[in-house]
């Protein structure tokens, strides 16, 4: 059987939503701040999760409207840029492996956003600079703590390569990416790599203990794994 998908949302590049608890809906994207022609209004009122460190951001200024934005550096480090620009410097990447050394990096940092999250009020957008990595490694914790199948966690990371050219051609324009790199180096995910991390989470007794370890309250972990609505 066909699995259903929830339509991409068309406010932000590589946007869709993870999970509904409740009144509160959780979407994922990459930076919102990425503007083009084709993209509507984002809706109003929304905190925004931002995984990424200082020096990625495009217009630190830029919000929705009602918006607020709660900055967590998820990974210190993790985006090195060139000195003197703010273009990623990106060779051959063994993303499975680097989801793994994320998985045991940042322990306390997936925490803290697993509970900012749980804390907002009002609607939710987890968000790094293209939405795959960082972002895709909280969306996967968030559906496994609401029960949903592993297949489905995997296919969802796996929408990322559906999402078009359109963040590329933004990240080269904002001079965080050359448009040679993208002819060069394709950045379809793979369902593998995240699989690796997840099978490290599990080594560690499961996404909840993995959290708790890092910070997160029962009550937190409670309230998140509550009967939620399944938007793959």
């Amino acid at each position: 059987m066909a699995m259903h998908h929830e339509p991409a949302l068309t406010w932000a590049f590589n946007a869709r939503p993870i999970v509904t608890i409740g009144d509160k809906r959780i979407y994922r994207s990459a930076a919102p701040e990425f503007r083009a022609p084709e993209l509507a209004a984002p809706p109003a009122g929304i905190c925004w999760i931002d995984l990424r460190s200082a020096h990625e951001r495009i217009d630190a200024a830029w919000l929705g409207d009602g918006w607020t934005r709660v900055h967590i550096d998820l990974v210190p480090g993790a985006a090195a840029v060139k000195p003197g620009t703010r273009a990623y410097e990106i060779a051959e990447i063994d993303f499975g492996a680097m989801y793994v050394q994320m998985v045991e990096r940042a322990q306390a940092g997936f925490a803290r956003v697993i509970t900012a999250i749980a804390e907002a009020d009002g609607d939710v957008l987890v968000a790094c600079a293209g939405g795959r990595d960082r972002t895709g490694l909280v969306s996967a914790m968030l559906r496994e703590l609401a029960g949903h199948p592993r297949t489905e966690i995997l296919e969802d990371y796996r929408r990322t390569n559906d999402q078009g050219a359109g963040l590329s051609d933004a990240m080269v324009a904002a001079g965080l990416i050359s448009a040679e790199l993208v002819a060069r180096m394709p950045f379809d995910v793979r369902t593998e790599d995240l699989a690796l991390a997840l099978d490290a989470i599990d080594a560690k007794g499961g996404v909840r203990r993995y959290l708790e370890g890092g910070g997160v309250s029962p009550e937190t972990l409670d309230a998140l794994a509550m009967p939620t609505v399944s938007t793959c």
